[in-house]
């Protein structure tokens, strides 16, 4: 078969792929240093004080990553159901160390959609603690920051089973 001709046919794309790969290869290797950083982070993070930690997340250039920021939201999902007041301590924690990420670094419409997780988590935390109007109140501020997020339709998912209480613990 004949192909045609033109300027998006026949063109070697190769080397632009590998040119725009080589770009990203430093954030993609941050990236993995941060995930692997973070359970050691956790750890550390949870052995201080309640005041302590939001210290450490807002000032020390340690703490802030976002992949500490989701390891905090699965511990408060994981403690949520148990102790509700716990797991709202550790989802608020979540929402000040996203307050204190680098927008620049991680992106705008990531950041907003960490903001969304954090304020879904709160929510379900409170609607365990039996405060259906805490919850809502939570779960509205979610839904305005996925307005500004990636519009993952996953995490559009993810809080609606958040309001209906069909979220696994």
């Amino acid at each position: 078969s004949r192909r045609p001709k033109g300027p998006s046919f026949g063109q070697p794309y190769g080397p632009a792929i590998d040119a725009v790969l080589a770009g990203m290869r430093p954030r993609i290797r941050s990236a993995e240093q941060e995930w692997a950083e973070a359970p050691g982070l956790l750890a550390e993070l949870l052995r201080h004080t309640l005041a302590r930690r939001e210290l450490l997340v807002r000032n020390s250039s340690r703490f802030q990553s976002l992949a500490l920021c989701g390891l905090l939201l699965v511990r408060s999902h994981e403690e949520s159901a148990e102790d509700p007041w716990h797991g709202e301590r550790l989802a608020a924690l979540a929402l000040l160390l996203a307050e204190s990420l680098d927008a620049d670094w991680y992106g705008d419409w990531a950041l907003a959609d960490a903001h969304a997780r954090c304020w879904m988590q709160i929510g379900n935390a409170r609607r365990f603690a039996a405060d259906p109007v805490g919850a809502e109140r939570a779960f509205r501020a979610a839904e305005a920051y996925l307005r500004e997020g990636t519009g993952d339709w996953e995490e559009q998912a993810r809080l609606a089973a958040y309001r209906t209480g069909k979220v696994r613990t």
